[in-house]
């Protein structure tokens, strides 16, 4: 695995626990960030050959899915909690969802793209 995806995964694991710092009064915060961690990690693992592609295309879907999803909500409470509601637009978060996770949607459309066998 090259040094930047090391570099990049381990910055989101710092993010990943001081969101769960920071939410800790929610229940169940910590299972939902760490899957998401997990599905990541997965990713990566799979984009650089280290485990085995899964059978079905379902599965890196619905992880990828989940990812979006779950990264959406964090980064749309995690503003909301540090600025006030009228300070924060969609388009920011967006902006922010995209600058951030860039490598990693990288990642995911190159997994994606396996099961077509179109190699980027």
């Amino acid at each position: 695995m090259p040094i930047w995806a090391q570099i990049y995964l381990t910055i989101l694991t710092l993010s990943s626990l001081y969101s769960i710092k920071i939410f800790k009064t929610i229940p169940w915060f910590w299972l939902g960030e760490g899957f998401a961690l997990v599905f990541v990690y997965t990713f990566f693992l799979i984009a650089y050959e280290k485990i085995s592609l899964p059978d079905l295309f379902i599965y890196p879907l619905l992880m990828a899915t989940y990812i979006l999803y779950w990264e959406h909500w964090v980064y749309k409470n995690f503003l909301a909690f540090l600025m006030p509601k009228e300070l924060v637009s969609g388009r920011e978060l967006l902006i922010t969802l995209l600058l951030t996770f860039a490598p990693l949607f990288y990642i995911i459309t190159d997994v994606l793209l396996h099961y077509f066998r179109l190699d980027i």
